[in-house]
Protein backbone atom coordinates (compact mmCIF):
# COMPACT_ATOMS: atom_id res chain seq x y z
CA UNK A 1 0.00 0.00 0.00
CA UNK A 2 2.86 2.01 0.36
CA UNK A 3 3.72 2.29 -3.13
CA UNK A 4 0.85 2.99 -3.85
CA UNK A 5 0.44 5.96 -1.95
CA UNK A 6 3.93 6.97 -3.69
CA UNK A 7 2.31 6.59 -7.08
CA UNK A 8 -1.04 9.32 -6.32
CA UNK A 9 1.50 11.47 -4.57
CA UNK A 10 3.69 11.95 -7.60
CA UNK A 11 0.60 13.32 -9.52
CA UNK A 12 0.83 15.99 -6.55
CA UNK A 13 4.79 16.24 -6.11
CA UNK A 14 4.71 17.41 -10.15
CA UNK A 15 1.98 20.46 -9.43
CA UNK A 16 3.92 21.53 -5.61
CA UNK A 17 7.37 21.93 -7.73
CA UNK A 18 5.58 24.47 -9.64
CA UNK A 19 4.40 26.79 -7.00
CA UNK A 20 7.66 26.08 -4.92
CA UNK A 21 8.91 29.25 -6.19
CA UNK A 22 11.59 31.32 -3.92
CA UNK A 23 14.24 29.01 -5.54
CA UNK A 24 13.91 31.23 -8.74
CA UNK A 25 14.88 34.91 -8.07
CA UNK A 26 13.68 36.55 -11.47
CA UNK A 27 10.10 35.36 -11.72
CA UNK A 28 8.33 38.79 -11.56
CA UNK A 29 9.18 41.80 -13.00
CA UNK A 30 8.29 45.18 -12.23
CA UNK A 31 7.49 49.08 -14.15
CA UNK A 32 5.75 49.18 -16.99
CA UNK A 33 8.88 49.65 -19.10
CA UNK A 34 10.72 46.67 -17.40
CA UNK A 35 8.03 44.31 -17.61
CA UNK A 36 8.20 44.72 -21.17
CA UNK A 37 12.26 44.15 -21.43
CA UNK A 38 12.48 41.25 -19.27
CA UNK A 39 13.56 43.19 -15.88
CA UNK A 40 16.76 43.77 -17.73
CA UNK A 41 17.47 47.12 -16.82
CA UNK A 42 19.47 47.23 -13.80
CA UNK A 43 21.88 49.78 -15.57
CA UNK A 44 19.48 50.99 -18.13
CA UNK A 45 15.58 51.38 -16.14
CA UNK A 46 13.83 54.88 -17.07
CA UNK A 47 10.67 53.91 -15.10
CA UNK A 48 9.45 53.64 -11.67
CA UNK A 49 10.29 49.86 -11.56
CA UNK A 50 14.11 51.81 -10.44
CA UNK A 51 11.98 51.52 -6.22
CA UNK A 52 13.02 47.65 -7.07
CA UNK A 53 16.08 47.17 -9.89
CA UNK A 54 18.34 50.41 -8.73
CA UNK A 55 17.08 53.06 -6.58
CA UNK A 56 20.02 55.13 -8.13
CA UNK A 57 18.31 55.88 -11.11
CA UNK A 58 14.94 57.32 -9.66
CA UNK A 59 16.88 60.73 -9.45
CA UNK A 60 17.86 60.78 -12.93
CA UNK A 61 14.73 60.11 -14.41
CA UNK A 62 12.72 63.49 -15.59
CA UNK A 63 9.20 63.02 -13.73
CA UNK A 64 9.30 65.30 -10.80
CA UNK A 65 6.44 63.34 -9.55
CA UNK A 66 4.65 60.73 -10.94
CA UNK A 67 2.47 57.55 -10.10
CA UNK A 68 2.21 54.19 -11.91
CA UNK A 69 0.16 50.83 -11.68
CA UNK A 70 1.12 48.01 -13.39
CA UNK A 71 -0.97 45.10 -13.48
CA UNK A 72 -0.54 41.86 -15.46
CA UNK A 73 -4.56 41.20 -16.07
CA UNK A 74 -4.27 37.97 -16.83
CA UNK A 75 -2.32 34.67 -16.52
CA UNK A 76 -2.45 31.08 -17.85
CA UNK A 77 -0.14 28.58 -16.73
CA UNK A 78 0.18 24.55 -18.63
CA UNK A 79 1.89 21.96 -16.50
CA UNK A 80 2.85 19.10 -18.57
CA UNK A 81 4.25 15.52 -17.40
CA UNK A 82 5.48 13.61 -20.56
CA UNK A 83 5.75 9.64 -19.26
CA UNK A 84 4.33 10.61 -16.21
CA UNK A 85 2.41 7.50 -15.96
CA UNK A 86 4.83 5.63 -18.31
CA UNK A 87 6.25 5.61 -21.37
CA UNK A 88 3.38 7.89 -23.90
CA UNK A 89 1.40 8.35 -20.80
CA UNK A 90 0.98 12.15 -19.40
CA UNK A 91 -0.61 14.19 -16.82
CA UNK A 92 -1.23 17.85 -17.76
CA UNK A 93 -3.40 20.81 -15.97
CA UNK A 94 -4.01 24.16 -17.19
CA UNK A 95 -4.68 27.22 -15.03
CA UNK A 96 -6.02 30.45 -15.31
CA UNK A 97 -5.76 33.05 -13.16
CA UNK A 98 -4.39 36.83 -12.35
CA UNK A 99 -1.24 38.23 -11.93
CA UNK A 100 0.82 40.63 -9.55
CA UNK A 101 1.68 43.96 -9.81
CA UNK A 102 3.05 46.95 -8.59
CA UNK A 103 1.86 50.10 -7.35
CA UNK A 104 4.56 52.68 -6.58
CA UNK A 105 4.68 56.69 -6.72
CA UNK A 106 7.30 59.52 -6.68
CA UNK A 107 7.45 62.57 -4.67
CA UNK A 108 10.65 65.79 -4.22
CA UNK A 109 11.09 67.68 -1.05
CA UNK A 110 11.73 71.62 -1.41
CA UNK A 111 14.14 71.76 0.80
CA UNK A 112 16.01 68.92 -0.57
CA UNK A 113 16.34 69.75 -4.07
CA UNK A 114 18.81 67.28 -5.40
CA UNK A 115 16.52 64.00 -3.76
CA UNK A 116 14.14 62.32 -5.22
CA UNK A 117 11.34 59.89 -3.06
CA UNK A 118 8.94 57.28 -3.57
CA UNK A 119 6.57 54.39 -1.87
CA UNK A 120 6.23 51.17 -3.47
CA UNK A 121 4.07 47.98 -3.08
CA UNK A 122 4.93 44.87 -4.93
CA UNK A 123 4.16 41.52 -4.67
CA UNK A 124 7.93 39.87 -4.68
CA UNK A 125 5.87 35.88 -4.70
CA UNK A 126 2.47 34.68 -5.10
CA UNK A 127 1.09 30.94 -5.30
CA UNK A 128 -2.36 29.73 -4.76
CA UNK A 129 -3.68 25.96 -5.49
CA UNK A 130 -5.68 23.60 -4.48
CA UNK A 131 -5.79 20.08 -5.80
CA UNK A 132 -8.23 17.38 -5.34
CA UNK A 133 -7.42 13.70 -6.81
CA UNK A 134 -10.45 10.80 -5.99
CA UNK A 135 -10.46 7.25 -7.08
CA UNK A 136 -12.05 4.24 -7.04
CA UNK A 137 -11.47 1.32 -8.36
CA UNK A 138 -10.55 -2.53 -8.48
CA UNK A 139 -7.20 -4.14 -9.11
CA UNK A 140 -4.67 -5.69 -7.29
CA UNK A 141 -3.33 -3.38 -4.48
CA UNK A 142 -2.14 -5.52 -1.76
CA UNK A 143 0.22 -8.24 -4.00
CA UNK A 144 0.32 -10.60 -1.00
CA UNK A 145 -3.85 -10.70 -1.14
CA UNK A 146 -5.68 -13.63 -3.11
CA UNK A 147 -7.52 -11.59 -5.85
CA UNK A 148 -8.41 -8.02 -6.71
CA UNK A 149 -9.20 -5.37 -4.24
CA UNK A 150 -11.74 -2.56 -3.93
CA UNK A 151 -9.48 0.76 -3.32
CA UNK A 152 -10.56 3.99 -3.22
CA UNK A 153 -7.97 7.53 -2.66
CA UNK A 154 -9.08 10.70 -1.41
CA UNK A 155 -6.29 13.26 -1.56
CA UNK A 156 -6.52 16.88 -1.31
CA UNK A 157 -3.18 19.19 -0.95
CA UNK A 158 -4.08 23.15 -0.64
CA UNK A 159 -0.91 25.54 -1.05
CA UNK A 160 -0.97 29.49 -1.03
CA UNK A 161 2.31 31.69 -0.88
CA UNK A 162 2.30 35.29 -0.72
CA UNK A 163 5.41 37.90 0.18
CA UNK A 164 4.57 41.61 -0.29
CA UNK A 165 7.38 44.08 -0.26
CA UNK A 166 5.83 48.14 1.10
CA UNK A 167 8.26 50.05 1.53
CA UNK A 168 9.75 53.54 -0.14
CA UNK A 169 12.95 54.69 -1.86
CA UNK A 170 15.29 57.84 -1.37
CA UNK A 171 18.00 58.93 -4.68
CA UNK A 172 20.19 61.51 -4.65
CA UNK A 173 22.15 63.23 -7.28
CA UNK A 174 25.64 63.53 -6.99
CA UNK A 175 26.07 65.52 -10.35
CA UNK A 176 23.66 65.46 -13.37
CA UNK A 177 25.08 62.22 -14.95
CA UNK A 178 26.15 60.39 -11.35
CA UNK A 179 23.31 59.22 -8.45
CA UNK A 180 23.19 57.15 -5.47
CA UNK A 181 19.93 55.77 -3.68
CA UNK A 182 18.35 53.27 -1.09
CA UNK A 183 15.86 51.11 -0.77
CA UNK A 184 14.15 49.60 2.07
CA UNK A 185 10.98 47.28 2.32
CA UNK A 186 8.91 45.72 4.96
CA UNK A 187 8.47 42.23 3.69
CA UNK A 188 5.76 39.93 4.72
CA UNK A 189 5.34 36.64 3.79
CA UNK A 190 2.82 34.03 4.74
CA UNK A 191 2.64 30.45 3.84
CA UNK A 192 0.11 27.44 4.15
CA UNK A 193 0.20 24.07 3.12
CA UNK A 194 -2.01 20.82 3.60
CA UNK A 195 -1.48 17.64 2.15
CA UNK A 196 -4.35 15.03 3.25
CA UNK A 197 -4.07 11.50 2.41
CA UNK A 198 -7.25 9.04 3.29
CA UNK A 199 -6.59 5.64 1.08
CA UNK A 200 -8.79 2.75 1.83
CA UNK A 201 -8.27 -0.75 0.80
CA UNK A 202 -11.25 -4.09 0.72
CA UNK A 203 -10.13 -7.36 -0.21
CA UNK A 204 -11.58 -10.37 -1.25
CA UNK A 205 -11.68 -11.80 1.97
CA UNK A 206 -13.78 -8.45 3.06
CA UNK A 207 -10.64 -7.19 5.05
CA UNK A 208 -10.51 -3.29 5.62
CA UNK A 209 -6.99 -2.04 5.47
CA UNK A 210 -7.10 2.05 5.42
CA UNK A 211 -4.04 4.53 5.59
CA UNK A 212 -4.55 8.43 6.73
CA UNK A 213 -1.76 10.79 6.60
CA UNK A 214 -2.13 14.65 7.10
CA UNK A 215 0.81 17.29 7.11
CA UNK A 216 -0.62 21.33 7.27
CA UNK A 217 1.54 24.41 8.78
CA UNK A 218 1.11 28.02 8.27
CA UNK A 219 3.47 30.95 9.48
CA UNK A 220 3.19 34.47 9.13
CA UNK A 221 7.03 36.38 8.52
CA UNK A 222 7.97 40.15 9.13
CA UNK A 223 11.16 40.93 7.76
CA UNK A 224 13.10 43.54 6.73
CA UNK A 225 15.06 44.26 3.15
CA UNK A 226 17.46 46.66 2.04
CA UNK A 227 18.72 47.49 -1.74
CA UNK A 228 21.18 50.18 -2.73
CA UNK A 229 22.38 51.32 -5.81
CA UNK A 230 24.79 53.60 -7.95
CA UNK A 231 23.69 55.12 -11.52
CA UNK A 232 25.24 56.69 -14.06
CA UNK A 233 23.24 58.32 -16.88
CA UNK A 234 24.85 59.84 -20.20
CA UNK A 235 22.33 61.03 -23.18
CA UNK A 236 23.33 57.34 -25.03
CA UNK A 237 24.63 55.48 -22.16
CA UNK A 238 24.07 54.51 -18.56
CA UNK A 239 25.09 52.04 -16.43
CA UNK A 240 24.63 50.95 -12.93
CA UNK A 241 25.02 49.10 -10.10
CA UNK A 242 22.79 47.52 -7.30
CA UNK A 243 23.25 45.44 -4.06
CA UNK A 244 20.49 43.72 -1.96
CA UNK A 245 20.94 42.71 1.48
CA UNK A 246 20.14 39.65 3.34
CA UNK A 247 16.56 39.88 5.03
CA UNK A 248 16.87 40.93 8.30
CA UNK A 249 14.26 39.03 10.89
CA UNK A 250 11.90 40.96 12.77
CA UNK A 251 9.07 38.26 13.59
CA UNK A 252 7.71 34.89 12.67
CA UNK A 253 5.42 32.38 14.08
CA UNK A 254 3.79 29.33 12.65
CA UNK A 255 1.93 26.03 13.33
CA UNK A 256 2.49 22.37 12.49
CA UNK A 257 -0.03 19.62 12.63
CA UNK A 258 0.81 16.00 11.72
CA UNK A 259 -1.13 12.59 11.98
CA UNK A 260 -0.76 9.52 10.33
CA UNK A 261 -2.74 6.88 11.06
CA UNK A 262 -3.05 2.62 9.75
CA UNK A 263 -5.62 0.58 10.67
CA UNK A 264 -6.58 -3.31 9.79
CA UNK A 265 -3.42 -4.17 8.96
CA UNK A 266 -2.42 -7.81 9.18
CA UNK A 267 0.62 -10.27 7.45
CA UNK A 268 0.63 -10.12 4.04
CA UNK A 269 -1.44 -6.77 3.55
CA UNK A 270 1.29 -3.88 3.86
CA UNK A 271 4.61 -3.61 4.55
CA UNK A 272 4.39 -2.38 8.17
CA UNK A 273 2.43 -5.82 10.10
CA UNK A 274 0.77 -3.67 12.67
CA UNK A 275 -1.73 -0.83 13.25
CA UNK A 276 -0.09 2.61 14.26
CA UNK A 277 -1.52 6.23 15.34
CA UNK A 278 0.80 9.38 15.24
CA UNK A 279 -0.73 12.72 15.68
CA UNK A 280 0.33 16.01 16.89
CA UNK A 281 0.01 19.78 16.83
CA UNK A 282 2.21 22.49 18.22
CA UNK A 283 1.36 26.17 18.30
CA UNK A 284 3.92 29.29 18.25
CA UNK A 285 7.06 28.14 17.03
CA UNK A 286 9.62 30.64 15.72
CA UNK A 287 9.73 31.07 11.79
CA UNK A 288 12.73 32.59 10.20
CA UNK A 289 13.34 32.72 6.72
CA UNK A 290 16.50 33.95 4.83
CA UNK A 291 17.48 35.49 1.54
CA UNK A 292 20.85 35.70 -0.19
CA UNK A 293 22.74 38.72 -0.54
CA UNK A 294 23.08 39.81 -4.41
CA UNK A 295 24.70 42.10 -6.82
CA UNK A 296 23.90 43.26 -9.97
CA UNK A 297 25.11 45.13 -12.81
CA UNK A 298 23.95 46.65 -16.02
CA UNK A 299 24.29 48.66 -19.24
CA UNK A 300 22.10 51.06 -21.85
CA UNK A 301 23.17 51.50 -25.32
CA UNK A 302 21.52 53.96 -27.43
CA UNK A 303 22.33 54.00 -31.03
CA UNK A 304 19.93 55.77 -33.87
CA UNK A 305 16.37 54.61 -32.58
CA UNK A 306 17.84 51.57 -30.72
CA UNK A 307 18.63 51.20 -26.84
CA UNK A 308 20.58 47.79 -26.24
CA UNK A 309 20.11 47.05 -22.15
CA UNK A 310 22.30 44.06 -20.47
CA UNK A 311 21.77 43.19 -17.11
CA UNK A 312 22.73 40.22 -14.79
CA UNK A 313 22.86 39.25 -11.04
CA UNK A 314 25.10 37.45 -8.95
CA UNK A 315 23.34 35.63 -5.88
CA UNK A 316 25.18 34.30 -3.10
CA UNK A 317 24.30 31.17 -1.33
CA UNK A 318 22.29 30.80 1.74
CA UNK A 319 23.68 27.59 3.71
CA UNK A 320 21.13 25.26 5.18
CA UNK A 321 19.13 26.45 8.22
CA UNK A 322 15.70 26.07 9.95
CA UNK A 323 12.80 27.58 9.25
CA UNK A 324 10.33 26.17 11.66
CA UNK A 325 11.94 23.40 14.14
CA UNK A 326 8.68 21.89 16.03
CA UNK A 327 9.54 20.02 19.14
CA UNK A 328 10.69 16.38 18.39
CA UNK A 329 7.35 14.28 19.52
CA UNK A 330 6.90 10.74 20.64
CA UNK A 331 4.35 8.44 17.91
CA UNK A 332 1.66 7.31 20.40
CA UNK A 333 1.93 3.75 19.41
CA UNK A 334 5.15 3.37 17.94
CA UNK A 335 6.96 4.85 20.93
CA UNK A 336 9.48 6.49 18.68
CA UNK A 337 10.45 9.91 17.78
CA UNK A 338 8.89 12.03 15.21
CA UNK A 339 10.69 15.02 13.18
CA UNK A 340 8.96 17.30 11.22
CA UNK A 341 11.49 20.27 10.50
CA UNK A 342 10.92 22.87 7.67
CA UNK A 343 14.51 23.97 6.50
CA UNK A 344 16.10 25.75 3.84
CA UNK A 345 19.19 26.00 1.28
CA UNK A 346 20.20 27.89 -1.64
CA UNK A 347 22.36 27.72 -3.88
CA UNK A 348 24.53 30.89 -5.50
CA UNK A 349 23.34 31.50 -9.21
CA UNK A 350 24.08 33.94 -11.77
CA UNK A 351 21.15 34.90 -14.08
CA UNK A 352 21.27 37.50 -16.98
CA UNK A 353 19.00 39.13 -19.47
CA UNK A 354 18.94 41.51 -22.01
CA UNK A 355 16.21 43.77 -23.94
CA UNK A 356 16.04 46.11 -27.19
CA UNK A 357 13.60 48.94 -27.27
CA UNK A 358 12.86 50.81 -31.04
CA UNK A 359 11.29 54.25 -31.27
CA UNK A 360 8.86 54.84 -33.94
CA UNK A 361 8.04 58.23 -33.19
CA UNK A 362 7.86 60.86 -30.30
CA UNK A 363 4.83 58.73 -28.50
CA UNK A 364 5.36 54.98 -29.49
CA UNK A 365 7.76 52.92 -28.95
CA UNK A 366 8.19 49.03 -28.94
CA UNK A 367 9.57 47.10 -26.83
CA UNK A 368 11.01 43.30 -26.58
CA UNK A 369 13.22 41.21 -23.69
CA UNK A 370 14.38 37.72 -22.39
CA UNK A 371 16.08 37.00 -19.07
CA UNK A 372 17.28 33.79 -17.42
CA UNK A 373 15.78 32.65 -14.28
CA UNK A 374 18.02 29.70 -12.60
CA UNK A 375 17.15 27.78 -9.75
CA UNK A 376 19.17 28.01 -6.65
CA UNK A 377 17.21 25.11 -5.05
CA UNK A 378 19.38 22.41 -3.27
CA UNK A 379 19.92 19.53 -5.17
CA UNK A 380 18.69 17.40 -2.17
CA UNK A 381 15.40 19.49 -1.44
CA UNK A 382 12.62 17.43 -0.55
CA UNK A 383 9.78 18.49 -1.36
CA UNK A 384 6.15 18.84 1.36
CA UNK A 385 4.83 15.72 -0.15
CA UNK A 386 7.90 13.90 -0.06
CA UNK A 387 6.61 13.08 3.82
CA UNK A 388 10.03 13.06 4.97
CA UNK A 389 11.52 14.48 8.57
CA UNK A 390 12.54 17.85 6.48
CA UNK A 391 10.62 19.56 4.36
CA UNK A 392 12.80 21.95 1.99
CA UNK A 393 10.62 25.23 1.64
CA UNK A 394 12.81 25.91 -2.02
CA UNK A 395 12.37 22.55 -3.99
CA UNK A 396 12.01 23.61 -7.57
CA UNK A 397 14.88 22.13 -9.37
CA UNK A 398 13.60 23.81 -13.04
CA UNK A 399 15.11 26.78 -14.44
CA UNK A 400 13.10 29.22 -16.62
CA UNK A 401 13.82 31.29 -19.43
CA UNK A 402 11.36 34.66 -19.89
CA UNK A 403 10.44 36.42 -23.18
CA UNK A 404 8.79 39.60 -23.16
CA UNK A 405 7.21 42.31 -25.66
CA UNK A 406 5.35 45.29 -25.86
CA UNK A 407 4.44 48.30 -27.05
CA UNK A 408 4.37 51.81 -24.57
CA UNK A 409 2.19 54.78 -25.91
CA UNK A 410 2.41 58.32 -24.74
CA UNK A 411 -0.76 60.44 -24.41
CA UNK A 412 0.06 63.94 -23.02
CA UNK A 413 1.14 63.03 -19.43
CA UNK A 414 -0.71 59.35 -19.84
CA UNK A 415 1.64 56.27 -20.34
CA UNK A 416 0.01 53.06 -21.45
CA UNK A 417 1.52 49.67 -21.70
CA UNK A 418 0.47 46.91 -23.10
CA UNK A 419 2.13 43.83 -23.93
CA UNK A 420 2.64 40.05 -23.23
CA UNK A 421 5.40 38.04 -21.20
CA UNK A 422 5.74 34.18 -21.90
CA UNK A 423 8.05 31.69 -19.31
CA UNK A 424 9.04 28.43 -19.45
CA UNK A 425 10.37 25.91 -17.46
CA UNK A 426 11.79 22.19 -17.86
CA UNK A 427 11.79 19.93 -14.53
CA UNK A 428 12.68 16.14 -13.95
CA UNK A 429 11.33 13.92 -11.90
CA UNK A 430 11.13 10.36 -10.89
CA UNK A 431 8.41 7.92 -12.08
CA UNK A 432 5.87 6.35 -9.79
CA UNK A 433 6.46 3.02 -8.70
CA UNK A 434 4.31 0.07 -8.69
CA UNK A 435 1.75 1.90 -10.59
CA UNK A 436 -1.84 -0.52 -10.34
CA UNK A 437 -1.74 -1.83 -14.11
CA UNK A 438 1.59 -2.01 -14.78
CA UNK A 439 2.47 1.11 -17.04
CA UNK A 440 5.48 2.16 -15.46
CA UNK A 441 8.78 -0.50 -15.51
CA UNK A 442 10.06 0.96 -11.78
CA UNK A 443 12.83 -1.67 -12.11
CA UNK A 444 14.59 0.93 -14.59
CA UNK A 445 16.24 3.61 -12.19
CA UNK A 446 17.00 5.71 -15.37
CA UNK A 447 13.30 6.08 -15.95
CA UNK A 448 12.04 9.57 -15.68
CA UNK A 449 9.45 12.50 -15.86
CA UNK A 450 9.69 15.37 -17.71
CA UNK A 451 7.86 18.70 -16.24
CA UNK A 452 7.41 20.94 -18.83
CA UNK A 453 5.58 24.38 -17.49
CA UNK A 454 4.57 27.41 -19.56
CA UNK A 455 3.10 30.72 -18.50
CA UNK A 456 1.42 33.68 -20.71
CA UNK A 457 0.54 36.63 -19.20
CA UNK A 458 -1.36 39.43 -20.39
CA UNK A 459 0.16 42.74 -19.44
CA UNK A 460 -1.35 46.44 -19.26
CA UNK A 461 0.16 49.07 -17.45
CA UNK A 462 -0.35 53.07 -16.77
CA UNK A 463 1.75 55.51 -15.82
CA UNK A 464 0.96 59.36 -14.91
CA UNK A 465 3.24 62.25 -15.14
CA UNK A 466 1.70 65.46 -13.09
CA UNK A 467 4.77 67.67 -13.89
CA UNK A 468 8.06 68.51 -15.59
CA UNK A 469 11.14 69.82 -13.77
Amino acid sequence: MKNLLITSLLIFLSFTSLYSQSSNYWTQQYGNKSLLLSGAVTGSVTDLGAVYYNPGFLALQDDASSFVITAKLLRFTNVKMEDGLGENVDLEKNRLGNASGLVAGTFKLKFMPKSKFAFALLTRRTQNMELVYRNQNNFDVLPESPGTEDFSSDIVLNFESKEIWAGWTWSHLLNEHISIGLSNYMAISNTYSLLSIDLNTLTSDKHVVTLNRIRQYDYLHFGMIWKAGFALKYPNFSAGVSITAPKINLYGKGFMYTQGIQAGTGPGYTEKEEDYFESNYQESIPVVLKSPFSMGIGVGYTFNKFTFHLSSEWFNKVNKYMVMEPEVFIGQSSGEPVINNVVDELQPVINAGMGIKYNLNKNYDLYMGFSTDFSAASPDSKSFTDLDSEIYSSSRQANIYHFSGGTVLEFNKLYLTVGMAYNYGIDHLAPPVDLPGGQINSNNPEETASLKVSTWKLLLGFAFKSSDN
